[in-house]
């Protein structure tokens, strides 16, 4: 199954696609992918939430009472919360670099 657009709480667009695992029963993996313009100005999409071995996590649909919608959406949602914190995680580094840079060294503090 797939759907374009599917718009997160954030505004962004992605096709998702959700395609029944082949390793467990009643496990649905969840694909989620950008929108790019490639060669020859052709619609190309590339894929995004990447967990094992180029495979994204599987859900127990059971678990979601086979609700795709909420699976789609929990992993959009949990896709944009890890870009978040990486962001986050990278300003404090970059912080911490600035201020390492302007200590003057003194250590009797």
């Amino acid at each position: 199954m797939k759907k374009f657009p599917v718009i997160s709480k954030r505004g962004n667009e992605y096709r998702v696609d959700v395609k029944e695992c082949r390793l467990f029963v009643d496990h649905y993996e969840v694909y989620v992918y950008e929108r790019y313009i490639g060669w020859f100005k052709r619609e190309r999409f590339r894929f995004l939430n990447e967990s094992f071995m180029g495979y994204p996590r599987s859900y127990n649909a059971n678990e979601f009472d086979f609700d795709f919608i909420a699976m789609a959406k929990h992993e959009v949602e949990r896709m944009e919360n890890s870009w978040e914190a990486d962001e986050k995680r990278e300003q404090l580094k970059i912080e911490a670099e600035r201020k390492f840079e302007e200590w003057d060294g003194d250590c009797s503090e």
